[in-house]
């Protein structure tokens, strides 16, 4: 019983991102493939934070840090029990959603626009509001595909979004003292 528990301790690290808590891109392939395998309709979306690297280069990389973890939580908060969201790497993420074509192309409108806004970052010095847009990028599975030929497909759609909204922009907020809405 004891090995069996260790087991399954290992397995959840292995499929885990240490920063955020959610799935990471192991187990994001692991999943859409189940999917492709068991004949399952699903798509996916895919985030990219629009400039992140602006929050890094001022704050440093733990600030960065808290705020994927925040955006990560508000992700978590968005999406039905049967979908997953997952950290694909830096300051992607990756959603598996169970769901037809026409729910989920307008499912991602809604919730990339719920992602974007302030969030609260505490620091040393005090706490900070670091608004964030995110863009989104979406892809439905078709039968034959792989899921590398439907990232492809996501990650295209992403890059097109971020082209067509050249405006956004992850952006310093005036440092703020007390009122920070929470992450």
């Amino acid at each position: 019983r004891l090995f069996q528990q260790r087991v399954e301790e290992a397995e959840s690290l292995a499929a885990t991102d240490s920063l955020t808590g959610l799935a990471n891109r192991r187990r994001a392939e692991q999943l859409m493939q189940r999917r492709i395998d068991a004949g399952q309709p699903f798509s996916i979306l895919l985030f990219d934070l629009d400039d992140f690297k602006v929050a890094n280069d001022s704050h440093g990389h733990q600030i960065g840090d808290y705020l994927l973890q925040a955006f990560a939580k508000r992700l978590l908060g968005q999406f039905r029990a049967g979908d997953v969201a997952c950290r694909w790497g830096g300051d992607e993420f990756l959603v598996v959603l169970d769901s037809l074509l026409p729910d989920a192309a307008g499912r991602s409108r809604e919730v990339a626009e719920r992602m974007g806004g302030l969030y609260a970052v505490k620091t040393l010095n005090g706490p900070i509001n670091i608004r964030v847009s995110a863009s989104v990028g979406f892809a439905h599975h078709e039968p034959g595909e792989s899921w590398q030929d439907l990232f492809t497909k996501a990650d295209a759609s992403l890059y097109r979004r971020k082209a067509s909204q050249p405006n956004r922009d992850l952006r310093l907020d005036d440092v703020c003292t007390a009122g920070l809405p929470k992450a």
